[in-house]
């Protein structure tokens, strides 16, 4: 019997999935995460690509990704783990010199740097653009990585996709880049809901020594940009306002940079703020569904994967004005101006005092957050693919 032919492979793909390497598991990690593991069926749709990822000391295929996603991989703690190690290196430089792909997919501008070997056009996605609009607020290090791969992008002629229409927008007027494509991101709905057992949420409460009391919720790295100090502010008004007021502020999220002492002077002395850290995904989804309202009053935002996360759990969002998390959040919360205790503090009074419209937005937030998945990002990034790669085509041809 004639064994059955296989579909001949006419274009490559290689993607940056080096961020899985990430000890912390933050919005890009869980961006990149969520659309490789979205892309695996839609990559078996196309029977005549090969789709590959980076891992940074590993190329595998797209069909192999699904260990890698919610596992970080450990450094090599054996002899024998350091030698497979080395090889693998060593497969990868093999690749980066006699494979030819079509799409080089950066999925971050920062880690051009793994990619320069490798030929093939750019596709570069671009998550914010911190470092130009509040460098007072980044690290010097990710601000140069972050310029230094956009003008690699540039003197490359890539293409590029966005996570959001307000980053697009800033692209063009920030940077000139005025043909980039927003492809958006999404949220894993099967692991980010409500429904949870009350034995379940028990024991996460007991675990992280979560108030009996309702509480509002502020999720994201402890750095300043994410504008701590105006929940703890407006939240310390809020009990000044209303001694009486039954709900508690838990803050969860690891430190990432900055002098963070303005905002422990500000919580100092309260014992209705509860400082949690750092917590895994698997236990972040159970702490948002037992949130009253999520506080996510950045200066900044590309996106606001959180705010999201947090409205797939039916968990309303009191947000900062002026950024991406609009475009997220919609109608489903309430907008602040973030340098505004005053009205961060009106937000939190009015969760406080008027479950009905506490409700209503719950109810809004979980509408809202099924207009975002990963597998429309995954099939907004294909066409990006061939939309590079047949633009490839059609210089060769030229």
């Amino acid at each position: 019997m004639a064994k059955p032919s296989t579909p001949s492979v006419n274009r490559r793909v290689l993607i940056d999935g080096t961020k899985l390497a990430d000890s912390r598991p933050d919005g890009i990690r869980r961006y990149v995460s969520g659309l490789l593991g979205a892309m695996v069926p839609v990559a078996a749709q196309h029977e005549d690509w090969a789709v590959d990822v980076h891992l940074g000391s590993r190329i595998i295929p797209i069909s192999e990704i699904g260990p890698w996603l919610d596992v970080r991989k450990k450094a090599p703690e054996t002899v024998l783990q350091f030698f497979r190690q080395r090889v693998d290196g060593l497969r990868v430089q093999v690749q980066r010199m006699t494979t030819h792909y079509d799409v080089v997919h950066l999925t971050m501008p920062n880690t051009f740097c793994a990619f320069r070997g490798f030929k093939g056009r750019r596709l570069v996605t671009v998550h914010d653009l911190s470092h130009l609009a509040c460098p007072q607020w980044q690290t010097t290090t990710n601000s140069e990585s972050l310029e230094r791969g956009l003008q690699d992008a540039v003197q490359r002629d890539a293409r590029f996709t966005t996570v959001s229409d307000f980053v697009r927008k800033e692209l063009a007027t920030r940077c000139g880049i005025s043909s980039a494509h927003e492809t958006g991101a999404g949220c894993d709905r099967s692991r980010f809901h409500s429904r949870h057992s009350v034995d379940a949420k028990r024991a996460v409460r007991t675990k992280y020594s979560l108030p009996d009391a309702p509480f509002l919720l502020s999720v994201g790295t402890l750095e300043p940009r994410k504008n701590l100090l105006g929940t703890v502010r407006a939240y310390r008004q809020l009990l000044e306002s209303n001694p009486q007021t039954t709900i508690d502020l838990v803050i969860v999220g690891h430190y990432g940079w900055g002098d963070l002492s303005d905002v422990h002077d500000a919580a100092k002395g309260c014992d209705r703020i509860h400082w949690i850290g750092g917590v895994p995904d698997d236990d972040l989804p159970l702490i948002y569904a037992q949130a009253e309202a999520l506080s996510y009053v950045s200066h900044y935002e590309g996106f606001g994967l959180p705010a999201l996360e947090s409205m797939n759990c039916g968990v309303p969002v009191v947000y900062g004005s002026g950024t991406a998390v609009a475009e997220v959040v919609a109608d489903a919360g309430w907008a602040a101006d973030p340098n505004s205790t005053e009205q961060i503090f009106h937000c939190f009074r009015e969760v406080a005092t008027r479950p009905d419209i506490r409700q209503e937005r719950s109810d809004r937030a979980i509408r809202r957050s099924e207009q975002f998945g990963w597998s429309r990002v995954a099939e907004a990034m294909w066409d990006q693919y061939t939309a590079v790669a047949e633009c490839r085509v059609a210089r060769l041809a030229g």
